[in-house]
């Protein structure tokens, strides 16, 4: 099971392993005789891929640095104070400009967020476990969850791979 924002690209000299390799959520395979000619674009189409703005999204930071962030390596978002705070793989990254959740809450919900609590959304593939009254991501972060959400922060548990 490959995580489906993987982008694999296969490289083969064998054209009947080809049909075994898309269940795999393949983005291109190449024979290995058409490489120098088929490599360069897959690549190129990958890059595409992976700044496309559905997959990512950009925040200026501390030091005047615009950061793009992508929606993978994201767990959840929070507003606090009249800033957006972004919990990454990486740690916290906090937007310097006056920005609302709403700003972002379109490009994430697309990406399978939620929002079990006013002013916050969770990666819902990152839901590790649900509690009455919190979740516990991933990365171990705790969130409230409003009674007010608990039905849509069960249905997206639900429909995850693996979900009950």
């Amino acid at each position: 099971f490959f995580d489906e924002n993987c982008i694999l690209i296969i490289i083969t000299a064998y054209p009947e392993y080809a049909l075994r390799a898309f269940p795999l959520t393949t983005f291109r395979y190449i024979l290995k005789d058409r490489l120098d000619k088929e490599l360069a674009p897959a690549l190129e189409a990958a890059n595409k891929r992976l700044a496309d703005p559905l997959q990512s999204v950009t925040v200026r930071a501390e030091g005047n640095a615009l950061i793009r962030i992508c929606l993978v390596d994201l767990f959840a978002v929070e507003y606090q104070r009249r800033r957006v705070l972004f919990y990454t793989r990486d740690g916290v990254i906090r937007s310097i400009q006056r920005v609302r959740l709403q700003d972002f809450e379109t490009t994430l919900r697309k990406a399978g967020f939620v929002m079990p609590f006013k002013g916050i959304l969770v990666n819902g593939k990152e839901i590790r476990e649900k509690r009455a009254r919190y979740l516990v991501m991933s990365d171990h972060r705790i969130f409230p969850v409003s009674r007010h959400y608990q039905k849509e922060i069960q249905n997206t548990i639900s429909n995850l791979p693996g979900g009950k």
